[in-house]
């Protein structure tokens, strides 16, 4: 609990400690180890400072509970994609590799997930849409995962292979560096060549990115670039919601309500007709 709350916050270094600790007030094989173990090496592998350090607690792991191999073969694709973020993506190819002769064929499914993405990061089309196929058929793959395979694939077999060579090296900067990421040159690029059916499907894969390393103004700008320029794409009504979840309520209801009359047929209407009844003023 204090570490979720750490996290939470934002506070990864309090949480990585009460990782630590629960370990070390754990015996290997109890459930609190085994779950502080996962998710300590998850905060290392996320940062490009830690990655030795997640590299000996994967070790730590893998001697620990030798028979829990699909856990361990996502945090191969963890530590893989954790490699990339450092900047060396030819490492995290080579991790894979390793991964793969250690590891039995049917729990390759993370690895081969984490290849694509390594794939599309060099804007390697064909290479990335081969991964990303291959990943989808592991064997018990729950719901989520499966959601979050076929959405990177449709985002690769959609795009086109000047579109996936100019998402893919913005990809690979905003996880490099997100601070400092500009997505002008990126915008314009794209916008010098004619647009695939997938180029609304690859920026806003672009935009979840950036909200997930903590770019939420490069977010909204890239999900309102798919909202006034691809209004009949599949992804417009995402869009209007995941700017209606970030925005003020004003502006907010603005969002819901351009979805709710734009898009009456859209699966997400119903829950923006909820998000907007719990916005409305009360009293009046």
């Amino acid at each position: 609990v204090s570490a979720d709350r750490a996290l939470a916050a934002g506070d990864t270094a309090t949480a990585r400690r009460a990782f630590v600790d629960l370990a070390g007030e754990s015996r290997p094989g109890d459930g609190p180890h085994h779950l502080a173990t996962i998710r300590l090496f998850g905060l290392l592998a996320g940062d490009p400072t830690q990655l030795e350090r997640a590299a000996r607690t994967l070790e730590a792991h893998a001697t620990a509970y030798p028979d829990s191999t699909r856990v361990r073969a996502a945090m191969h694709a963890q530590m893989a994609l954790g490699l990339a973020r450092a900047g060396d993506l030819e490492t995290g190819e080579r991790a894979l590799v390793e991964a793969r002769r250690r590891l039995s064929s049917d729990r390759h499914g993370p690895l081969d997930e984490a290849a694509a993405r390594l794939a599309l990061f060099a804007g390697a089309r064909d290479s990335a849409l081969a991964r990303a196929a291959r990943s989808l058929v592991e064997p018990e793959l729950d719901a989520p995962g499966l959601t979050s395979r076929l959405r990177l694939f449709a985002v690769i077999e959609a795009a086109d292979s000047t579109e996936v060579a100019r998402v893919g090296e913005a990809l690979r900067a905003l996880w490099t560096s997100p601070r400092s990421f500009d997505p002008g040159p990126t915008m314009r690029a794209m916008a010098e060549h004619p647009a695939s059916a997938g180029r609304a499907a690859a920026l806003a894969f672009l935009a979840e990115t950036a909200a997930e390393v903590g770019r939420p103004d490069i977010a909204m700008t890239l999900r309102r670039h798919v909202v006034e320029r691809y209004p009949a794409s599949a992804e417009a009504p995402g869009a209007l919601l995941a700017l209606a979840r970030t925005a003020p309520a004003d502006e907010a209801r603005a969002w819901l309500e351009r979805l709710i009359v734009g898009y009456p047929e859209s699966a997400l209407a119903p829950l923006a007709r909820r998000m907007l009844s719990e916005l409305q003023p009360t009293g009046t």
